[in-house]
């Protein structure tokens, strides 16, 4: 969420970084047909395979459960798809096209689950790009299943306890005010995904402002760029 932060205020160099570390992370998994692996050890340059046993849903994701956290794999699928976007690297695109893979391949009733809700957002960006119907698919299921299915009469959605254990005996509670408003905003997103027809950033004229300095690049281009998150 960092590196959109850094997309949206026009720090692109930084957004980079943050686009090369995901796409460097989905690189090494080497377990990718059952299990991705959310966490990197920087002083072993190594993912972290070695966990409290009763705790692997806090350091994996795999195509089986259907109640995991599955933001960690649906997330990186829109922002590398928005790098994308902005800088017309192929690696970036083939990056989010390996998630989405990986997404893809899991156990489908887990789109009643709550934290479905990031992988239905990047997959409607990462439409926005390659117009592919499986792609346009997931994200319409997420929005239909994960969303307006479990949505309250009021409009929000209930309150929702965070597993942090494979027994779901901890947890983190996210509220509904909390929840509500995150749903709101993803549902936003899915559907401006899902509206446009191709990506319509001039991702050649962004590529070449990349290469400057980031000041220069945000005094160029910052407010085209909040004109367009607004849009």
């Amino acid at each position: 969420m960092g590196g959109w932060a850094c997309l949206y205020a026009g720090q692109y160099q930084a957004a980079i970084r943050a686009a090369e570390f995901l796409a460097r992370i989905v690189g090494i998994q080497r377990e990718m047909e059952s299990r991705f692996y959310i966490y990197y050890d920087p002083e072993s340059d190594a993912l972290v395979t070695d966990f409290p046993a009763d705790e692997s849903i806090s350091y994996t994701c795999d195509v089986h459960r259907s109640r995991q956290h599955f933001f960690f794999v649906g997330a990186p699928i829109g922002y590398l798809a928005d790098v994308y976007k902005t800088t017309g690297d192929r690696r970036f695109l083939d990056a989010a096209l390996r998630y989405f893979d990986f997404e893809s391949r899991t156990n489908p009733k887990g789109f009643s689950w709550p934290s479905k809700c990031k992988s239905g957002w990047g997959a409607a960006v990462l439409y926005s790009v390659t117009q592919e119907p499986a792609v346009r698919q997931l994200a319409e299921k997420v929005a239909n299943e994960t969303f307006l299915a479990t949505q309250e009469a009021d409009g929000s959605w209930p309150t929702f306890h965070y597993p942090t254990k494979d027994d779901h005996s901890a947890f983190i509670e996210v509220s509904m005010a909390e929840l509500t408003a995150e749903y709101v905003f993803e549902l936003t997103e899915i559907v401006r995904g899902l509206s446009l027809s191709s990506y319509g950033v001039t991702h050649g004229v962004l590529r070449a402002c990349v290469e400057r300095e980031e000041t220069h690049i945000s005094r160029t281009l910052s407010a085209p760029w909040k004109a367009r998150i607004r849009a």
